[in-house]
């Protein structure tokens, strides 16, 4: 697989996840908004256009509208999952397949700190 052929997978997954941020965010607002609610998500539209806030990376500012998502369905995030689940998810939202059992295995063997971040890159 060449770079060029990566880099424009991993584009167009975070331009993806930047769609379903902005659908969650901004159009899936319940339907009884207030104008309270309507000037919060303008000022929210407002500072992402901005760019990132200086007290927070671009990761800080996605956990935070996903939060107040959330906040507005009253969804409650699932829990942490061990390994093997997290592979499986990871491997379905980024390659669109589940792990081969030898890439399954691979991964749970590795006991590096930072393996969950090793794979995503890898994908």
């Amino acid at each position: 697989m060449t770079s060029s052929f990566k880099f424009r997978i991993i584009h167009q997954c975070v331009a993806f996840f930047a769609i379903v941020v902005f659908v969650v965010a901004w159009v899936g607002r319940p339907v009884d908004a207030t104008a309270e609610d309507e000037s919060r998500d303008q000022a929210t539209v407002v500072s992402v256009a901005a760019g990132p806030r200086t007290n927070g990376s671009p990761v800080d500012m996605i956990n935070r509208m996903i939060q107040r998502g959330w906040e507005d369905y009253e969804v409650r995030p699932q829990g942490e999952v061990d390994d093997g689940v997290w592979c499986r998810r990871v491997y379905l939202d980024v390659i669109g397949r589940i792990p081969t059992v030898e890439e399954l295995t691979n991964f749970l063997s590795d006991r590096s700190s930072n393996r969950r971040a090793s794979l995503v890159e890898q994908l």
